[in-house]
């Protein structure tokens, strides 16, 4: 039998949430070198103000651009620790979030709002230190009028994003991790981690750059010529 295409899917496959409070030490920019360099979100989607970090299962939200109908439904349906990813047609005029969305969500223990859109109330989403990762601020509202989609994967800054997908964000940028990726990816991300700790604990130390990361044999492989040095 033909199952209905639903607006809203409830039943979504999160992260244990112990996989989960093991990803909150480790850096986005880490995370997007261990999967080879993929899974970042293009920059213009960043925090609206430093400081801000998120780590968390997606709820993902297809709106159209200028309608926060569904988006408001969205924090209804999210749980939480959830972060709200959000298509929003990748305006960078229309707003989609602002302060009393952050209010809401963050009364619910909702972790964070990605989007690729625009956000106002920038100084009240700051007051509140609720996570909101979007293309900048701006003072044009929006309608609430159209339905839209929520737990169906969406596109949101050139990454596929699937409802459970683990979110990462700083102020280096969003990445997500599909679901069953995150446990295996887990030991060569602390793994990596350690390994520039230790580098750069060397280079505090005295050693050069290029001799700790082994560059400077690479350098003479490719006949660097330096003027002054036989």
């Amino acid at each position: 039998m033909h199952k209905p295409m639903y607006h809203v899917k409830k039943s979504i496959r999160r992260p244990a949430a112990k996989l989960v409070a093991a990803y909150r030490g480790i850096s986005p920019a880490t995370v997007y070198e261990v999967m080879g360099k993929r899974g970042a979100m293009n920059s213009t989607i960043r925090p609206i103000y430093s400081g801000m970090r998120v780590c968390g299962p997606a709820v993902t939200v297809r709106a159209h651009i200028g309608d926060s109908l569904i988006i408001l439904k969205s924090i209804t349906v999210a749980e939480p620790g959830d972060v709200i990813v959000a298509d929003v047609g990748d305006s960078s005029e229309a707003v989609c979030w602002g302060g009393t969305s952050s209010t809401a969500a963050k009364s619910r223990g909702i972790e964070g709002f990605v989007c690729n859109g625009m956000i106002r109330d920038g100084q009240q989403v700051k007051e509140l230190a609720f996570p909101v990762f979007a293309r900048g601020l701006s003072v044009k509202g929006t309608v609430k009028e159209t339905l839209g989609w929520i737990n169906h994967s969406i596109s949101v800054g050139g990454v596929t994003v699937t409802p459970g997908d683990l979110v990462l964000g700083n102020d280096d940028g969003v990445v997500a991790i599909a679901g069953d990726l995150a446990e295996e990816l887990l030991p060569a991300c602390l793994e990596f981690e350690e390994k520039t700790r230790k580098s750069e604990k060397r280079m505090s130390e005295g050693e050069s750059v290029l001799q700790v990361l082994g560059f400077d044999k690479l350098l003479r492989e490719k006949g660097l010529t330096e003027e002054g040095v036989d």
